[in-house]
Parts: C-alpha cells; sequence; structure tokens
C-alpha cells in the first residue's frame, strides 16, 4: 500500500473519530452477534461450526481490524516523526545562529589579522559577503526543519527570489533542491505560483500544508521533483523585503519539501509555531544581509578604475 494512500486513510479516521470508534469496536460486536444470532444469521451451523458466509464475515472482520491497527500504528510513527518538539527548536537555532555568527566573525577576524598595519582599505566592500551568508542561512533552515522533521535534506527545497528596485527584474539570489519546470519569468507571472501571490500582495505568507490541495486551489504549480512524490509535500512562500513596500529590495523565501507534510491541513498549532517561532530568527538574519547585499550593489563607493 502507498504511503499516500496509507496517510489519506489515517488522516480520514481521525478526522471522522466517530467511524472509527466503530470500526475499533467492530471485532466485538461482530463476536456477539455471532455467538447469539449466528445460526438465524447462517453464519454459523446447528452443530455451530462456520458456514461458508460465515469463514467469509469472520476472515474480513480479522482483516479489517489488522488493517486498522497497521493504519494506527503508522499514523502514530509518521505523527511522532513530524511532532513538534519546542525544545529541540530552541537547540537548532541557538546551534544554527551561533554557527553562522561564528563563521562570520572568523572572516572579518582574518581581514584584520592579514591587513595589520595597512590603511586606506575599503573593508566593508572586501569583507561583506551577503550572497555566502544568505546561503549558509538557507543551508541552517534545511537542517533545521530536518531534524525537526525527519525529512531528509534532498528533499527540502528553498530558494530566495529576488528584485532590486520596484523596476528591476526577478532572479533567484540561491537555490538548494529547487527543480522547477517554469522560469523565473513564468513563476512570477503565471497567477496559480505561490510565489506569484505572494509578489501580487494577496498575502505576506502563504503556506499550503498540502501541495495537492494547493493545486486543486490554483495556489501551487507542481514541479518535476512533486511529480516524483505524487504531489506529496508542503510549501511555504514569505515576503521577505527589507522594506513594506518593495521599493529597494523585494524578496520571496520559499521552503517545500517533498514526500512528506510539516503538518496536516487543520494542525494550526503546529502552523504557527513554524511561522511564529522556527522561522522568525532566520528571516531577520536573511534581511539583515539582503540590506548589506542591496549596500554593497548600490550604495557602496565603487572601485577605482585602474585601468588607465
Amino acid at each position: 500500500m502507498k504511503k499516500k494512500t496509507m496517510r489519506s486513510l489515517y488522516d480520514f479516521l481521525i478526522k471522522h473519530w466517530i467511524a472509527s470508534a466503530i470500526l475499533i469496536s467492530l471485532t466485538t460486536h461482530y463476536l456477539l452477534i455471532i455467538n447469539f444470532f449466528g445460526i438465524p444469521l447462517k453464519l454459523l451451523s446447528p452443530e455451530r461450526e462456520l458456514t461458508s458466509l460465515g469463514k467469509w464475515s469472520t476472515f474480513s472482520i480479522i482483516g479489517a481490524n489488522y488493517l486498522l491497527a497497521l493504519l494506527k500504528s503508522y499514523g502514530d510513527r509518521h505523527n511522532e516523526q513530524v511532532k513538534y518538539n519546542g525544545q529541540k527548536v530552541l537547540q537548532l537555532l541557538m546551534s544554527s545562529i551561533t554557527g553562522m555568527s561564528d563563521k562570520k566573525f572568523h572572516r572579518f577576524y582574518s581581514y584584520i589579522k592579514d591587513n595589520t598595519g595597512r590603511t586606506n582599505l575599503e573593508p566593508f566592500r572586501n569583507i561583506t559577503q551577503p550572497t555566502l551568508q544568505i546561503q549558509s542561512i538557507l543551508e541552517g533552515i534545511q537542517h533545521c526543519f530536518s531534524e525537526l522533521f525527519g525529512i531528509q535534506k534532498s528533499n527540502i527545497g528553498l530558494s530566495i527570489l529576488f528584485r532590486m528596485n520596484k523596476h528591476g527584474k526577478f532572479n533567484y539570489l540561491y537555490t538548494i533542491n529547487i527543480e522547477s519546470d517554469l522560469s523565473v519569468d513564468e513563476i512570477v507571472h503565471n497567477p496559480n505560483t505561490t510565489a506569484r501571490q505572494v509578489i501580487d500582495g494577496k498575502h505576506s505568507t502563504l503556506f499550503l500544508p498540502d501541495k495537492t490541495e494547493g493545486e486543486k486551489k490554483s495556489q501551487y504549480v507542481p514541479s518535476r521533483k512533486d511529480r516524483q512524490f505524487d504531489g506529496e509535500g508542503s510549501i511555504l512562500c514569505r515576503d521577505i523585503s527589507i522594506d513594506n513596500d518593495g521599493k529597494h529590495l523585494f524578496a520571496v523565501l520559499t521552503i517545500t519539501t517533498y514526500g512528506t507534510k510539516l503538518c496536516k491541513n487543520y494542525d494550526k498549532e503546529t502552523e504557527e509555531r513554524i511561522l511564529n517561532d522556527l522561522l522568525p530568527p532566520f528571516e531577520t538574519r536573511l534581511r539583515v544581509e539582503l540590506a548589506l547585499l542591496y549596500l554593497k550593489e548600490y550604495m557602496a563607493k565603487p572601485e577605482p578604475d585602474n585601468t588607465n
């Protein structure tokens, strides 16, 4: 049985708890029925042996009971894998942010050590590397999601789509495990993409726990990699621009998973914790580096022309 089918059946049983309760008690009810009414219902012979109908119904009930136990075991295991652990989130955030800050410090210190005694340098231009920092931050997000939700890093995709100034052209600043069938222009102009809906201002955050449901609502366009996993997974697009109107630099962060959903459609608690606890520290760091990128590319003093 495919994982997607098992998850769908498990989700159905959780959502329709009355049906689940009936199925759980089915074996007990069947034993009572066959004990008191087995002969009239032709489930038992006069000698109280199982008839052909009785054998078929008994094996069916046993099979249904085993299937229910299998679904419950699978669902409990899956829920344990994706269970939100607040203490672990804190530890991962501290570890990731400390690691990023440590790398940045050592790069700054190396520049100081290598240039001791020199003057008239341009340290801002030489040591500020926002694109490398952004790469490190995205890898930190990927690591946290992988550890928290039990998803392989290869099945977590991240990207930042950005535009300098209001009249600039959109491009990818950095991508990890993104395999889209669409070009950047198509992503930006297709009204059904999650990124486009954030760019249009319809949502500052668009979180789709189930990408297949998002596709039905014309809020998501599946990629090549999605098709490898029957569309199973989640996607989150979030405006991380450095200003409210995107006048200077507009940016969209995308986080997508393949094969595993971050939470169920009705699990608002996990959804809110992802959006309000896990992501904000990373987003603050991303905005800092995006601001530095804008300063370096558009506002820093140009390097002197030494060709003459």
